[in-house]
């Protein structure tokens, strides 16, 4: 759910195992979610670091890359 799904609650982030991906490539879509908006960097940076968090990957276009760009 985009940039929004990192601080907008714990239903936004899922849980990767072997099992929930083993066959993805078969399903149309996205089970992640996607979102266009809600960059908060403020609100991103808390988020990742209440959680521990100090690597993230983003999958994206320009916009995306962007917004890593002001994070980093």
């Amino acid at each position: 759910f985009g940039y929004m799904g990192i601080y907008s609650g714990e239903q936004y982030w899922v849980k990767i195992y072997e099992k929930f991906v083993r066959e993805l490539q078969y399903q149309g879509g996205t089970v992640f979610g996607s979102s266009r908006g809600g960059f908060d960097a403020d609100k991103i940076i808390k988020a990742l670091t209440d959680k521990g968090i100090n690597q993230l990957y983003v999958i994206g276009g320009d916009g995306t890359h962007r917004g890593i760009a002001v994070l980093s």
